[in-house]
């Protein structure tokens, strides 16, 4: 019993087996470090061969543009090899005596794989490339210098100021044309020869309009000036944030119809008591009328009674002749009748002494009436006329079309459109969308405008320096990427006055196409110099007209947009040349901007919608296309993709884990002896 009872070694035997367990957990903890540090490094690895592979992007697409792309289509295959080779060699332990992880690259089926995504031809991924660059590189002080120097100028105040006084002018023109047409019908009156009824009556209407027509003049009056108010708290209202006071200058002289209220007050007196002269005239005048109308009417019964009687009386002697016998009764009847023409013929030379008496009283009422004289309300004073330019100024201006448009130097076939990327290739197809419709030919007048003209050309002008101002102020902070993408066209690209040699198809004039479209060069050329100009032309006469001394409102409008013309036809000889221009007349050489800097702001007019932005976007690349052919034939852009997509499926070696076959309780990672490994990375440029 002593011997069953002996519990010597039990505790070896406890120990035995949680050494086993310990055993294991440790098994468990190496492989499940193992498996870690395999996960890691097949991630490492994948990430590293996808960067490998997209180390081999087009040197010719960097070099000149900044982009980083891979050829990915024509060599797909090969890109593919790169991939698991990168990936191998990545996964490949140091040292070949002691392997602590094994790694085997699943290659069939496509369990490993490397695809291409983020094409150039998608708006997106492209314009995101573009903004990648030209944040590390931020050139946008150009931009915002202009920014800066147009918002300083009180360009946006003077565009205000000029918008205010198309109502102040209107009011203006209608006070003038009221007061014609009061003056020419008193002037009528006053110059009427008749000396009747009718012509009586007809001054008596015109006096009765020009009365109804001078009672609104004070209404107009006063609308007028509270117009003025209006306008002159824009001129003289305090600088805004950014303004610089000292372009702020803006003339607030203008016609202020002095004395117009008492002569209108003066002359409704007057039309007043002359309507009453007429009243009591035309009165009198009907009154003589009908009476001198009722003595002829009683004198004419009277005629037609006796020429009756005579021709009785002749009818009876008739008789009596042929009878030759008695012819007392008929002799009776005779001297009755002539009894009675006796005394009708005495009534009527009465009656006719009375309309004699009559006639005359009503020639002397006409005859007499006089008109009391009326004043006629001040005429305006004549406009100061424009002063003149000097020939050279003018012989600019008639020549400019000859020099500027037709007779442009360089001469370029249209672009093949073979090597342009088809419409149907974007993500949007918007590349044949013009810029807005803001372009505007060059006018072939001679500077001369009629007040109606004036005031079409004067809408055109205030739209187009709408969309100038509008552009500047929606150009902040939140438009960042918009400047951008602008800064961007200027510097990789050619334009008309740039001398960088860049061995484009283009030579100069890249960016026109960016803004036109058209593959024809000289047409890009033209409208953009016809677009330049009406922004030259929009700021020169809104200067003009804000800072003009003239103070009749529709002299200083028409002699704003004959200088601006003037004006606008000499700065586009200097920018053609490569100088430089004044922002506006009023800053007299201290802010100037480039033929460069107006392409700045032609692209950001045309930048603040989708639409706008996508067709720059989509002429950038036809250009990038069409420049690299001239390099390489075979390039075609939407080869090129951004973004590689890398997958790999690795099984590594497992130690301890099979033992524990948790592969049979449904857990996908493991195989057998070994784990697998799933890693993908999405890497572009």
């Amino acid at each position: 019993m002593r011997l069953i009872k002996n519990c010597r070694g039990a505790i070896s035997i406890y120990l035995c087996i949680i050494f086993l367990a310990l055993l294991m957990l440790s098994g468990v903890i190496i492989d499940a470090a193992r498996i870690m540090v395999a996960e890691r490094k097949v991630e490492n690895a994948v990430g590293t061969a996808v960067r490998s592979v997209l180390a081999g992007y087009d040197p010719d697409l960097v070099g000149d543009y900044s982009l980083f792309g891979i050829e990915t289509q024509s060599d797909r295959e090969t890109m593919e090899e790169k991939f698991l080779y990168y990936l191998q060699q990545n996964l490949t332990e140091r040292n070949p005596n002691f392997r602590f992880l094994r790694y085997q690259v699943c290659t069939e089926n496509g369990e490993t794989f490397l695809e291409s995504s983020g094409s150039f031809l998608r708006g997106h991924d492209f314009r995101n490339q573009v903004l990648q660059y030209m944040k590390y590189k931020a050139p946008i002080a150009a931009t915002y210098n202009i920014l800066d120097k147009i918002r300083s100028s009180g360009l946006s105040r003077k565009l205000e100021f000029a918008i205010s006084e198309q109502q102040v002018r209107s009011i203006w023109k209608a006070v003038n044309r009221q007061k014609d047409s009061i003056n020419n019908l008193v002037g009528n009156v006053m110059n009427t020869p008749g000396k009747d009824l009718k012509s009586f009556t007809d001054m008596r209407q015109k006096l009765q309009k020009a009365l109804e027509l001078n009672e609104s003049i004070a209404y107009m009056l006063q609308q007028y000036e509270e117009e003025k108010r209006k306008s002159d708290a824009i001129a003289l209202s305090p600088v805004n944030s950014g303004e610089d006071e000292n372009f702020h200058r803006i003339s607030t002289v203008r016609t202020s119809f002095e004395g117009l209220q008492s002569a209108s007050d003066t002359l409704k007196g007057q039309i007043t008591a002359n309507i009453a002269a007429l009243d009591e005239v035309i009165e009198r005048t009907e009154q003589l009328q009908g009476e001198l109308a009722s003595l002829n009417a009683e004198a004419s019964s009277l005629r037609s009674r006796i020429e009756e009687l005579e021709r009785q009386m002749e009818s009876i002697e008739k008789s009596r002749s042929r009878k030759k016998g008695n012819s007392g009764p008929d002799e009776s009847r005779i001297d009755e009748i002539r009894e009675e023409i006796e005394e009708l013929a005495g009534k009527l030379e009465s009656l006719e002494e009375r309309i004699r008496d009559c006639g005359i009283r009503l020639q002397e009422t006409q005859a007499g009436f006089q008109l009391t004289d009326m004043s006629l309300l001040p005429e305006g004073g004549a406009g100061t006329p424009k002063s003149e330019l000097d020939a050279e100024l003018e012989q600019s201006a008639r020549g400019l079309i000859d020099r500027l448009v037709y007779s442009i130097g360089l001469e370029r076939a249209d672009i093949d459109e073979e090597k342009l990327i088809k419409d149907s290739e974007f993500e949007k197809q918007d590349t044949k969308t013009d810029s807005q419709g803001f372009e505007s030919a060059l006018p072939g007048r001679n500077g001369v405008l009629e007040e109606e003209e004036a005031e079409v050309e004067n809408r055109n002008v205030m739209q187009l320096m709408k969309q100038v101002v509008d552009a500047v102020a929606d150009a902040g902070e939140s438009s960042l990427e918009k400047i951008y993408i602008v800064e961007y066209i200027m510097d990789r690209f050619s334009y008309f006055t740039s001398k960088a040699e860049r061995g484009h198809y283009f030579e100069n004039g890249e960016v026109e196409y960016i803004l036109w479209g058209d593959n024809n060069w000289t047409q890009n050329v033209v409208k953009t110099i016809g677009t330049i100009w009406s922004i030259r032309f929009a700021i020169n006469a809104v200067d003009t007209f804000a800072t003009s001394p003239v103070p009749e409102p529709v002299t200083r409008l028409i002699n704003s947009l004959v200088e601006g013309f003037l004006l606008s036809c000499k700065d586009m000889m200097d920018l053609c040349q490569g100088k430089q221009v004044s922002l506006c007349p009023s800053l007299k050489g201290t802010v100037q901007l480039s033929y460069a800097d107006h392409l700045r702001i032609c692209l950001l007019m045309t930048s603040f919608t989708e639409n706008g932005e996508m067709t720059r976007l989509n002429r950038i690349r036809q250009l990038i296309q069409i420049n690299l052919k001239e390099l390489d034939d075979g390039f075609t852009l939407k080869n090129y993709s951004t973004l590689l997509h890398g997958r790999a499926r690795v099984k590594i070696d497992l130690w301890f884990l099979p033992m524990f076959r948790l592969d049979w309780v449904g857990l996908k990672n493991f195989d057998g002896s070994n784990y697998i490994i799933e890693k993908e990375a999405f890497i572009g440029y």
